[in-house]
């Protein structure tokens, strides 16, 4: 799903791209176990999912997963880590060869994936690595390349807020939703 936020234009500048975006889907948040399997079944049939993390790291050496974000061709999922027991629906995504995950810079999700599931996403497509190689510079953050491709700017209000307290804000929820 591609995020849509508020759209930034100035006087005399032409948009960065030519394609409208839709507006974005509402994340639907996945917390229960026959869920989240009826969504895995679908998300192995798709080429590509993409894929994002949210979690908290203060005052602790590996990270606390509080959520995976999962974009598909019908919409946003927000898999609550902190309610979701039978997490083998995920290492079936995580690990089916045919499925492309995709992510923006995903050193960090590759940790947590690690952690949190036993083994990293593949294949693995890193839209970061894509606009260096594109010639857009490297180093490129999700929100100046969404900025610089859609002339869309996404906030980064809550991305330090604390993923692990439930229920999640309207907020977090919005934000975890653009953010994939």
């Amino acid at each position: 799903a591609l995020a849509s936020g508020r759209r930034r234009s100035s006087p005399g500048s032409p948009p960065a791209c030519s394609m409208t975006l839709p507006p974005p889907p509402t994340p639907e948040v996945v917390d229960r176990d026959d869920r989240l399997a009826d969504l895995a079944e679908r998300w192995l049939r798709e080429p590509a999912v993409g894929l994002d993390t949210e979690f908290v790291r203060e005052r602790t050496f590996f990270a606390r997963l509080g959520l995976i974000q999962v974009a598909d061709s019908q919409g946003c999922y927000l898999v609550d880590m902190v309610s979701i027991r039978d997490r083998a629906p995920l290492v079936a995504v995580v690990q089916a060869p045919e499925v492309t995950k995709v992510f923006h810079s995903p050193s960090e999700d590759l940790e947590i994936f690690h952690n949190a599931l036993g083994l990293p996403p593949v294949p693995l497509f890193d839209c970061q690595a894509a606009a260096t190689v594109c010639g857009l510079g490297g180093s490129l953050g999700y929100v100046h390349l969404v900025s610089r491709l859609f002339d869309v700017e996404l906030g980064k209000g809550v991305q330090r807020s604390n993923w692990l307290r439930r229920p999640l804000s309207e907020e977090q929820v919005r934000y975890a939703g653009l953010d994939v």
